[in-house]
């Protein structure tokens, strides 16, 4: 009995690690950026995998939050003003001293980082073929308290969407306003990283080779 509930147990493990190979070459991550100004400047950014995503909303404090199908399953703010007491504060200082006196001088690293480029290219043209722009889109709301400069920059927005027109991944909207002056408005930009594996696999060889660890080694020291 014990036997048969052990082989189930790795069998199922065995399922989950294949399914999660096979999700991390077939489902891509999207990278999504929205900025944004309703009265006041807003921003957020998420980072999505199939049904999971992450959402970072900048601010103070920052608010991070995690997401499943849609549904928030977990949320944290955290205060990225915060003060560290005075005697840390010196300690730290010290400590950020002493790291720059020890610190290698530029050309050292710029030596380093040619020494391990043959073998960072693979992953970095890699990752380069890998993206893709899943959208672009645009809706705003102009004003600028002057119905003849209002009325050019609208004509120049009908010329940029009919250059872009042909992209089936660009949405652009804009609603003028000729009788006050007014700027609100969001712009999205959504980038997919297709085959994430690849890309891991060649990140995991490049980081086998001595010259690349010898950077990155170099480069968490500084």
């Amino acid at each position: 009995m014990a036997l048969t509930l052990l082989t189930l147990i790795l069998i199922l493990l065995v399922v989950c690690i294949a399914g999660m190979i096979v999700a991390l070459y077939v489902v891509p991550i999207e990278i999504a950026g929205t900025v944004g100004y309703h009265k006041k400047p807003e921003a957020d950014v998420q980072t999505r995998w199939g049904a999971v995503a992450v959402d970072v909303v900048p601010g103070e404090p920052l608010e991070v939050r995690l997401l499943l199908f849609g549904r928030q399953i977990y949320r944290r703010l955290i205060s990225v003003e915060e003060r560290p007491p005075a005697e840390k504060k010196k300690k730290i200082e010290a400590e950020k001293r002493a790291e720059e006196e020890k610190a290698v001088p530029p050309t050292e690293m710029l030596r380093r980082f040619l020494r391990a480029w043959p073998y960072l290219k693979k992953p970095a043209f890699t990752a380069l073929h890998s993206l893709r722009v899943a959208y672009v889109s645009s809706e705003a709301r102009l004003g600028f308290g002057n119905p003849v400069v209002t009325g050019e920059v609208y004509g120049w927005y009908w010329v940029v969407k009919g250059i872009l027109s042909p992209l089936n991944t660009v949405r652009l909207h804009m609603e003028p306003v000729f009788n006050e002056r007014v700027i609100e408005g969001d712009a999205s930009l959504c980038i997919a990283v297709q085959r994430p594996l690849m890309i891991m696999l060649a990140g995991m060889w490049a980081f086998t080779k001595k010259p690349v660890r010898d950077l990155f080694r170099q480069g968490a020291a500084q």
